[in-house]
């Protein structure tokens, strides 16, 4: 029996206290967060929050004031998709009123709520991560530090409620409770819309059976939309755009437009090319979804796994919002959904393991690559982008279940 003074002991000490990889995760966080504060006394709080990716609004947890400030205007009978003067910047309401239904707490409440939604996301996010290695440990506190999700905590974005309820569906869906995941990713989805494509996650009991849940899915979808159209229509209208803190197939025209003028003199229409965009990547991810899927391994035909669950979902939100056009980059959040099932591989040398280390790759890029920093670098972060576009649909293809063919009753 292993006392705790032998390496075996050590070993379970370790284990029950739990110094796994997330312990060097959390020391990573802890390091950079004291950087930047003493960085912020040397050089002012806007200057360093801006360096590392999250430009600020002039004060902190900016869009949870939206919701604080829109709810205010609403119970004074005024319309804030129109006009909303309690926010401090201005700014019209741009998300569904079911938002309104459950985000209830004063302006003055906005940074309580801001600190203890980041604190809520960093548990469930290291849960759901579970145990690491020292390597998986500074990767994953690198993932955190990165600048789409710096700027999604230092905003208070609603992102971030979308992804915890991603990891309450998947942890229902692998415990075999469906409804409720399911419950969860259509409410996901009527808060912000791209959840949609978290529905992958059903892949995981069969085509058979999954194609009964995601044709009922569809149609319930449609009749959403089709009800609450003109909300939607006026939301996607007050959602304002930035072409530094954004990524998607229309990205690269808003850059082209800003930036050729500068270094040419002479102007061109890129903004005509943003459905012909959104075309490409939608041809290119479903290229490279059935490549890798004419060039599964074997070892793709294992049962179904919640990590793999949560790559389908993260890999799928990444290419929907991409597909769909620019969207600000604190969704790449979604990703971190995706790093377990690619760090945990025990696939070396495989066709499969090698485009996992790739994808892993490309997404330290996205997540690292700002133009912010130095402009040029936008060149950089759009090859990264649409490179992980391409093999997230691949290994999507190469994991996606077998057709389940019924029997011959007469053979």
């Amino acid at each position: 029996m292993a006392t705790f003074g032998t390496p075996n002991g050590l070993l379970s000490l370790r284990k029950a206290c739990g110094l796994d990889g997330r312990w060097w995760a959390a020391g990573v966080i802890v390091g950079y967060v004291v950087l930047l504060f003493f960085a912020s006394s040397t050089f002012g709080k806007t200057r360093v929050l801006s360096a590392a990716g999250a430009i600020q609004m002039s004060e902190h947890f900016a869009d949870l004031a939206l919701f604080s400030a829109a709810r205010q205007e609403l119970d004074r009978g005024g319309n804030p998709y129109l006009r909303n003067p309690d926010d401090p910047w201005g700014r019209p309401f741009n998300y569904p009123t079911l938002w309104l239904a459950f985000m209830r707490f004063p302006m003055s409440w906005v940074p309580a709520v801001g600190c203890g939604l980041i604190f809520a996301w960093l548990v469930a996010t290291g849960w759901w991560w579970g145990s690491l290695t020292k390597a998986q440990g500074l990767l994953a506190g690198a993932a955190i530090c990165s600048p789409p999700v710096v700027l999604a905590m230092e905003r208070g974005n609603c992102d971030q409620i979308v992804f915890l309820l991603a990891i309450l569906a998947l942890t229902a869906l692998h415990r075999g409770f469906r409804i409720a995941a399911w419950a969860m990713i259509f409410f996901a989805f009527a808060l912000k819309l791209f959840p949609a494509a978290g529905f992958v996650v059903f892949l995981r009991l069969g085509w058979r059976k999954a194609s009964a849940w995601l044709a009922i899915t569809a149609v319930l979808m449609t009749g959403y939309l089709f009800y609450k159209h003109d909300e939607m229509r006026t939301v996607l209208y007050n959602t304002p755009g930035d072409f530094l803190m954004s990524y998607g197939a229309t990205h690269w025209t808003k850059l082209a437009d800003h930036w050729v003028p500068v270094l040419t003199g002479e102007r061109y229409a890129f903004h005509h090319l943003e459905s012909q965009s959104s075309l490409w990547a939608a041809l290119l991810f479903l290229g490279a979804l059935w490549r890798g899927h004419s060039r599964r391994d074997r070892e793709t035909e294992a049962g179904p796994d919640r990590y793999l669950d949560g790559f389908r979902l993260g890999a799928c939100i990444y290419a929907l919002t991409f597909i769909a056009g620019t969207n600000y980059f604190y969704r790449l959040v979604f990703l971190l959904l995706c790093l377990p099932w690619l760090w945990k591989s025990d696939s070396a040398g495989t066709r499969i393991g090698k485009m996992r280390w790739l994808g892993l790759t490309l997404i330290f890029s996205v997540l690292w690559i700002n133009p912010y920093w130095w402009p040029p670098l936008a060149l950089g972060s759009e090859a990264s982008a649409w490179g992980l576009l391409c093999v997230t649909g691949w290994l999507l293809g190469a994991t996606l279940p077998k057709w389940e063919r019924r029997p011959n009753p007469h053979p």
